[in-house]
């Protein structure tokens, strides 16, 4: 009810299931991933791209399949927020993992390269050039490097990670820093004030852009996700008989979303650029005002300090 009251839902059906064992054995219907179904039920698709991994993204995968339904039309082949393979490329490019970022006019596929020697570039290929991916069970990490000499390279640098939110590097200034750095108070003493620390770790990374104030910032964000993550164990915050269901299980899968994020940046060895200090910025905020406020009221009621 408190969902409908804040999303002001009108056009849908807005229901619950109250029984464990209907739960679908698909889908998560939340955070990663949602099970979408036509006007007659058919399911169309079992589970949708994963707000935690690829952000605002996933939402124009559900768009564009409700576009379909409601035009009466199957879905794309491949849909924006899906993963592919390349199959036929450039040299250098065939083999990496791919993320579709939009549909063109011309039904070509406009895709962010994810791993490999080319990763970050951006490609237009026709859908019969790429292989949809079913899940992010098929990821495959391809090397960046040439240091493991293989396609499943154990390096977090060569992980598939795709850099949401690529803002302009011009949005980088003292307002812009002002806003991402004015946090939500979560009424819990101990984790204000390491909200706090946070914030003037990433001013200062916000300011230098080095390396050594990067660390500082993953630092930080370690020994607070730390000290979150006991309070969720001390309190019994989040628990659940389904861990795909727990605010607790998705909380911490967003706390090393941000950790492998840094480390990536790191391991990378060049300069940081004012597109990843915007990212950031901008992830961390999402992160307190979307996530953090969810345990405010359940573990400020304990009196927790």
């Amino acid at each position: 009810m408190e969902y409908a009251n804040q999303l002001k839902l009108q056009h849908c059906v807005n229901a619950f299931i109250d029984n464990q064992v209907d739960m679908p054995e698909y889908g998560q219907l939340g955070c990663s991933g949602f099970i979408v179904m036509d006007a007659a039920h058919n399911v169309v698709s079992t589970c949708t791209s994963a707000f935690l991994q690829i952000r605002s993204l996933a939402f124009a995968h559900v768009e564009t399949l409700l576009d379909a339904i409601l035009a009466k039309r199957p879905p794309p082949q491949v849909c924006p927020g899906q993963f592919v393979r390349v199959l036929a490329c450039e040299k250098g490019i065939n083999g990496a993992t791919a993320l579709c970022l939009k549909i063109e006019i011309d039904g070509s596929l406009l895709l962010q390269v994810l791993t490999g020697a080319q990763r970050q570039k951006q490609i237009r290929l026709a859908t019969s050039k790429v292989l949809k991916l079913g899940s992010t069970d098929d990821l495959e990490n391809g090397c960046s490097s040439d240091k493991c000499g293989s396609n499943r390279c154990a390096l977090p640098a060569c992980e598939p990670v795709w850099e949401a939110g690529q803002e302009n590097a011009s949005t980088l200034d003292e307002d812009f820093i002002k806003a991402k750095l004015q946090l939500v108070s979560v009424c819990v003493p101990s984790m204000d004030a390491e909200h706090a620390q946070c914030a003037e770790a990433l001013r200062i990374f916000a300011m230098q852009h080095s390396v050594a104030a990067l660390e500082a910032v993953l630092a930080e964000f370690s020994k607070h996700f730390s000290h979150e993550e006991a309070l969720f164990d001390q309190y019994g915050f989040g628990k659940h008989t389904d861990v795909r269901f727990s605010a607790k299980h998705t909380h911490i899968e967003d706390h090393s979303r941000l950790l492998a994020k840094i480390r990536q940046q790191l391991l990378s060895q060049g300069p940081v650029p004012p597109a990843f200090v915007c990212s950031l910025l901008q992830d961390f905020h999402e992160h307190t005002s979307r996530y953090d406020v969810q345990y405010s009221k359940f573990i400020s009621s304990k009196c927790a300090s």
